[in-house]
């Protein structure tokens, strides 16, 4: 069983915007049980609930594992200074 997932840079759409709008929209459409949202701001991921992670300014690399109908899922990113 597939588990649909998001991923999406949003550095540039502000939340208050139309780019910022049609992103929302775009992940309801989706529906995915995971969304990575990089370069984001604080009203694009508080609007969708779930939990949030960050990686210190000094690391290179940030992990995590949340629970998806299909069980535990771990997540795994790499950021680029």
């Amino acid at each position: 069983m597939p588990v649909p997932v998001v991923n999406w840079n949003v550095l540039w759409a502000k939340p208050r915007t139309p780019q910022g709008s049609a992103i929302r929209q775009r992940i309801r459409f989706h529906a995915p049980e995971i969304v990575c949202r990089t370069e984001t701001d604080a009203g694009l991921r508080d609007e969708f609930g779930g939990h949030a992670s960050a990686a210190r300014p000094d690391c290179r690399f940030i992990s995590g594992v949340t629970q998806t109908s299909i069980g535990p899922v771990p997540v795994i990113g790499a950021g680029i200074p």
